[in-house]
């Protein structure tokens, strides 16, 4: 969830390395991730409000 943000949000997408995985018309999503042994990828978050705005946060994720 996004939070702070002076307009509400209108959608949000979740990327693994650069490719959407999935989407909301929302404030809120949720994704089931899945990744293969040994390896490294970089998880975006991203959300738009009404006035167009974009918020976004990043993690990289290493699966052993």
């Amino acid at each position: 969830d996004v939070q702070n943000n002076p307009k509400p949000i209108t959608s949000m997408k979740v990327y693994v390395d650069g490719v959407q995985k999935a989407s909301s018309n929302g404030p809120g999503i949720t994704a089931q991730l899945t990744f293969p042994k040994n390896s490294t990828h970089v998880v975006w978050v991203k959300a738009w409000d009404t006035a167009g705005k974009i918020y976004a946060a990043y993690q990289t994720y290493y699966a052993q």
